[in-house]
């Protein structure tokens, strides 16, 4: 005779792969684990449903951003919520949030915001939007945010509690990484002619991409068999192509450039082969309080990370030094900058329990248990 069903989880994305690094590799293997929970899990993917390692995955049905694709998501994941029916749902995206909210009391769920990013503010980095199409897009968002029931939000920046105080009760759970810690300390890097740079993930303007490219052109005067490796998902179609543009008369740049979120896998085995992370961030308001996530990466994988100044990571690199600030708008002095970095010893003291999300991982569970009892 089988027992009584397992309560239902179901955590949804609409454009993250349904293996995301933050909803799977954190979320549901952390769930998993505990054997207590049904998991269902919605995202962007291939197949439309799969069940694989004890969880159910689910295709958002998306297979772009362009709005026509986004409200066929919408229809999907209402369609879905009714087929799981769950007792718990964690929403990773304010477009699914309106329908959570909605349907909540409908469904006797609980509800979960898990607030990825700060999307009002990030509005200020989508250059190719007009003044009015960023105002309606932020009028979205704030409608959909404050119609939400919300129990209980998750925040992925310690810097959201101050910026988004209507965001309670909160728990802050940074994207830290996952996985065995690798660093070796301390590091010295040894001379030699060339050296292996690595960019990675989202990649647009306000990333700095171009400042990292004209920064490591400027290296290859004194270091000729260096070479940048570029390794992530580019949106806009125009940025692509100034990117190759960029790129096209120095062989020593190798591009791996996709419209769709690479395989995180893929990035974290680049971060932890090259010499240096280059994380050539714009001074952007939206970027400023925030920890990105493969600062983790890099500090749990033992790479050295060379990032844009005055942006108040330092901190972030005060005890491990783990990483070093470079001024990448400045490429004409970039072989004086990097030969100082260079002869830095890296990784005197890496906080490997603070930057790995077993430190976090205890206090997820215990509130999924508490909005379950």
């Amino acid at each position: 005779m089988s027992g009584p069903a397992l309560p239902k989880i179901l955590i949804a994305s609409i454009l993250k792969p349904t293996r995301d690094t933050r909803a799977w590799e954190k979320f549901g293997l952390s769930l998993r684990e505990t054997n207590k929970y049904d998991i269902n899990i919605i995202g962007f993917s291939a197949k439309r449903k799969e069940q694989a390692d004890g969880v159910t995955f689910y295709s958002s049905g998306i297979k772009n951003s362009k709005p026509s694709e986004r409200l066929l998501a919408q229809k999907r994941f209402y369609e879905l919520i009714h087929e799981i029916k769950p007792d718990l749902v964690i929403c990773c995206t304010f477009e699914y949030l309106r329908l959570c909210g909605g349907l909540k009391k409908k469904l006797g769920y609980k509800l979960i915001y898990d607030v990825q990013e700060n999307y009002q503010l990030n509005l200020s980095l989508r250059k190719d939007l007009s003044k009015a199409s960023r105002s309606l897009r932020a009028r979205f968002i704030r409608f959909s945010e404050a119609k939400a029931k919300v129990d209980h939000f998750i925040l992925a920046e310690k810097c959201y509690t101050t910026q988004m105080p209507e965001k309670q009760p909160a728990l802050v759970l940074e994207n830290k990484f996952v996985g065995p810690i690798e660093t070796l300390m301390p590091l010295k890097i040894n001379d030699k002619q060339g050296y292996h740079f690595a960019m990675v993930g989202t990649l647009a303007e306000s990333f700095g991409v171009l400042d990292g490219i004209s920064f490591f052109k400027n290296l290859l005067i004194k270091y000729p068999f260096s070479k940048l490796t570029i390794l992530g998902h580019v949106t806009l179609k125009e940025f692509a192509h100034r990117i190759f543009d960029e790129s096209e008369d120095t062989p020593n740049i190798e591009l791996k450039l996709d419209q769709n979120p690479v395989n995180h896998q893929d990035i974290l085995d680049l971060i932890q082969g090259v010499d240096f992370l280059l994380c050539p961030y714009q001074r952007e308001k939206a970027f400023l309080g925030k920890t990105p996530s493969k600062f983790f990466e890099a500090q749990a994988l033992g790479t050295p990370l060379l990032y844009s100044g005055h942006m108040g990571w330092e901190e972030f690199f005060e005890f491990s030094h783990g990483g070093r600030p470079i001024d990448f708008t400045a490429p004409f002095s970039a072989i004086q900058q990097f030969d100082e970095v260079k002869s830095s010893t890296f990784f005197l003291n890496p906080d490997q329990w603070e930057v790995n999300w077993e430190s976090d991982k205890k206090k997820f569970l215990n509130l999924i248990e508490k909005l379950l009892s």
